[in-house]
């Protein structure tokens, strides 16, 4: 049986295109990989992490998703510093998360760990958006990071800053009135979402380990991928993803759904002119 080792998943990061330098947003599966011979759990973590920070050198950054999707299902205030990242995000967010030094934006349903040289650029808390100009997910566009994908397939939280850069009319601004602090600070009394209208059963494709995802989505040309044990690692970076998909939600808007929502016209989004044109008889 083979085992995951530091030398073998430094390699495969490298074929899988992570080079010195890069700015890498993580989403990882671990446990698809298979196991490390005599390692605990804790020690397979810090294996990969070490593994990344090698390749990606001093001049790197180590991002992750840290979201704490609790704020916004039980209305429980967010601590950049003390909330811990929801548990879907799998044991290498929290693990990132858990580090000391690492740096962490605030906004709760977006938040992004990071490590390494742009750590601060990324995480600075400026814009309480999701995805407006100069949230995180809008920094690591504008250095153009890469996606990295450890063993986890289908649509990733960037696909969300695409429509919102194309404007698509099935999600709107939401506004939280819950507050966010820095270790009990106050940072903002309240944030932004980017959210879908929840009356109209609006359905996502290729969802996340969807056998269609792989067919499709991770045979376009601009992404690098490498098997890896028992799974896959993947790349590809942030302008060339956003770039792809807008061009497919310029043709149709409805591209990334299962289906055409079905909105009621007189009511938003599809609530028509604000004034009535009044005709003389």
């Amino acid at each position: 049986m083979d085992y995951i080792t530091k030398a073998s998943l430094i390699n495969a990061l490298k074929n899988a295109g992570i080079t010195n330098g890069d700015t890498v947003m993580v989403h990882s599966d671990i446990a698809s990989f298979g196991t490390v011979e005599n390692f605990s759990r804790k020690e397979v973590l810090k294996l990969f992490y070490d593994a990344f920070m090698e390749v990606l050198g001093s001049d790197g950054t180590l991002c992750t998703p840290a979201f704490f999707y609790e704020y916004a299902r039980k209305g429980i205030p967010f601590d950049i510093a003390l909330s811990p990242v929801s548990k879907e995000l799998g044991s290498f967010a929290k693990y990132i998360n858990s580090l000391p030094h690492r740096k962490r934006s605030s906004n709760p349903l977006t938040s992004v760990c990071a490590i390494g040289k742009n750590a601060d650029y990324i995480c600075e808390h400026i814009n309480r958006h999701a995805y407006g100009e100069n949230s995180a997910f809008d920094r690591l566009y504008q250095l153009n990071a890469k996606i990295v994908s450890l063993g986890v397939y289908g649509a990733f939280t960037i696909h969300h800053l695409a429509e919102f850069q194309a404007g698509v009319p099935y999600l709107y601004n939401k506004i939280y009135n819950i507050p966010v602090y820095d270790n009990g600070r106050l940072i903002f009394e309240n944030t932004i979402g980017y959210v879908r209208y929840l009356d109209y059963d609006i359905k996502y494709l290729n969802q996340i380990d969807s056998e269609a995802s792989k067919k499709t989505w991770y045979n376009e040309p601009f992404i690098i991928k490498t098997k890896y044990l028992q799974s896959e690692i993947y790349s590809f970076y942030i302008k060339d993803t956003i770039s792809y998909i807008k061009d497919h939600l310029y043709k149709n808007t409805y591209c990334l759904l299962e289906q055409i929502p079905s909105f009621i016209t007189g009511q938003i989004p599809n609530d028509g002119p604000v004034y009535k044109i009044k005709h003389n008889a």
